[in-house]
C-alpha cells in the first residue's frame, strides 16, 4: 500500500502499529459487517466502518471510504474495545 507520491499511507502505518496484517484487513472487508450508517465525509464521499469479530474474540475495524472516482480508500485500521 502506497501513496501516489510514494509516501506511506496513515492505514498500513496503523496496521503496523496495532499488530493488525493484511489477511486481517481483508476478513474484516470480506466478512465484516458495516458498523453503524454510512455517511457523507467533508469530500462528499461516503465512508463506512466495517468491523469483524476475529479469531481470538476480539472486534476489528476498517474505516473505508468510496471516492468519487468509486476507488474503496482505506483510511484506517483499529481495534475495538479493550485488550
Amino acid at each position: 500500500m502506497r501513496r501516489a507520491g510514494g509516501g506511506r499511507l496513515h492505514a498500513q502505518e496503523r496496521m503496523e502499529v496495532r499488530g493488525i496484517t493484511l489477511d486481517d484487513l481483508l476478513s474484516i472487508l470480506r466478512q465484516g459487517h458495516v458498523y453503524l450508517q454510512p455517511k457523507k465525509n467533508e469530500r462528499s464521499e461516503c465512508q463506512a466502518e466495517m468491523e469483524r469479530r476475529m479469531p481470538g474474540g476480539r472486534d476489528a475495524a476498517v474505516v473505508t471510504v468510496v471516492s468519487q472516482r468509486s476507488v474503496l480508500i482505506i483510511r484506517t485500521v483499529m481495534w475495538r474495545g479493550e485488550r
